[in-house]
């Protein structure tokens, strides 16, 4: 009898626990691309960054305008202490419409001068099927 209740016990612990959704293959990739990308940036490589990101984002803006623009955001900030990964979200590309699917994944990233900065990746699916970074967003 012991042994039934025992066994009764834990199928319903088990029953209850939150079922985790799994992460698509394309978030997966998504994220490790910008993971990668990430490493990078917090070792000070902004022009490894830009040469690791989207075909987009190389039309917009120049190799020298971004290693300005990243230092100019990234001075303030400090060392870069830790980040933790908050979410990241699949958007495929509307029916009908051209353009790549996307990946926007948000962080939460701890720096010497500032705590809970948030950091947007938004990555894209290039015609090559790599994820690559096409925009980063700094909000602290």
């Amino acid at each position: 009898m012991k042994t039934l209740s025992a066994l009764i016990v834990a199928a319903t612990v088990f029953a209850v626990q939150p079922v985790m959704a799994q992460e698509s293959p394309a978030v997966t990739a998504a994220k490790v691309s910008a993971e990668a990308w990430l490493k990078r940036m917090d070792a000070g490589d902004y022009a490894g960054t830009w040469d690791t990101s989207s075909s987009g984002m190389h039309k917009e803006m120049s190799k020298s305008n971004w290693k300005m623009l990243i230092t100019a955001l990234h001075w303030p900030l400090g060392d870069f202490k830790s980040r933790k990964f908050k979410s990241a979200v699949l958007q495929k590309a509307p029916a009908g419409k051209p353009g790549p699917d996307q990946v926007v994944i948000d962080y939460v990233s701890q720096y010497g001068n500032k705590a809970d900065v948030k950091e947007t990746i938004t990555t894209t699916l290039e015609k090559d099927n790599s994820w690559k970074v096409s925009g980063f967003n700094i909000n602290g």
